[in-house]
């Protein structure tokens, strides 16, 4: 009786499942981080708008004149005069209690060269996360809270 030897390797067959379970893999693993980097800019939103109203304030003070964060409400945007518009994400909200101009100006946080401001507070919304910013008048500080749903 011959016996044949058996060849080292793998057939085309193995070959292909190891792709297939590769591509699985790789989709997988791309769904998770780009669900991860959605979060990570849903959690950095208020801070980037807490950050402009802190920037605003020590702006007023260092240059001794008033300064003011504007906000157009319909397309959530905001800016520091100056600068350019920031803008939410598109599955975002906000609420807004901020001193209203006679004007017809959009709606501002003012911040005066004595440290103190229109005051105010702002609601978000963003995706699942909601935060809520308040601006002292007094002092002009603006704090971020993380509010519970």
């Amino acid at each position: 009786m011959a016996v044949t030897p058996r060849q080292n390797g793998f057939t085309l067959l193995e070959m292909l499942a190891v792709l297939a379970l590769l591509a699985v893999a790789c989709t997988l693993l791309a769904a998770a981080a780009s669900r991860g980097l959605a979060g990570a800019r849903e959690r950095q939103v208020p801070g980037d708008l807490l950050q402009e109203l802190q920037v605003a304030r020590l702006q007023a003070y260092r240059d001794q004149t008033r300064i003011a964060v504007n906000f157009d409400v319909e397309s959530l945007c905001f800016w520091r005069e100056g600068h350019p518009r920031r803008c939410l994400p598109a599955n975002s909200q906000w609420r807004l209690q901020v001193a209203a101009s006679t004007d017809g100006s959009p709606a501002a946080v003012h911040f005066y060269p004595d440290g103190s401001s229109t005051g105010g507070n702002i609601q978000l919304h963003v995706g699942r996360q909601e935060s809520r910013i308040n601006i002292s008048w007094l002092t002009g500080l603006a704090t971020l809270q993380s509010v519970r749903p």
